[in-house]
C-alpha cells in the first residue's frame, strides 16, 4: 500500500514539528 504523496508529507511535517516541539520547549523552559 502506498499513501498518497500528500499524505505522507503530512503525516511526516506533523512527526517532524513535534519532535521539534519536545525537544526545543524543555530548552526554552531551562533558559
Amino acid at each position: 500500500t502506498i499513501f498518497p504523496r500528500r499524505r505522507l508529507e503530512k503525516v511526516l511535517g506533523k512527526m517532524i514539528s513535534t519532535m521539534f516541539i519536545i525537544w526545543i520547549f524543555p530548552t526554552l523552559l531551562a533558559m
